[in-house]
């Protein structure tokens, strides 16, 4: 079949996609997997928005921010087993 529906269909027998692939994903252009980055490169810190990765959903999106800095403070009792 020459339609969008029998390249998928062609892929999928091929073993490059498997019947579940995530086409609006594929679509965005975003990774689909980690990166290893060399150490030196992962100690910028979270406060630099002049990020040049213009690929990261994060920095695209802006809806994700690094508060690893911040203290965290709970309202629980001693006595909680599963603090909020």
């Amino acid at each position: 079949k020459r339609t969008a529906q029998g390249a998928f269909d062609l892929l999928i027998q091929m073993g490059v996609w498997d019947k579940h692939q995530n086409m609006p994903l594929l679509r965005s252009g975003f990774p689909l997997a980690f990166r290893n980055i060399p150490q030196t490169q992962t100690t910028t810190t979270t406060t630099d928005h002049h990020n040049t990765n213009t690929r990261d959903p994060d920095s695209i999106l802006g809806i994700r921010h690094d508060l690893t800095h911040l203290k965290v403070y709970t309202i629980d009792s001693a006595s909680t087993s599963e603090i909020d």
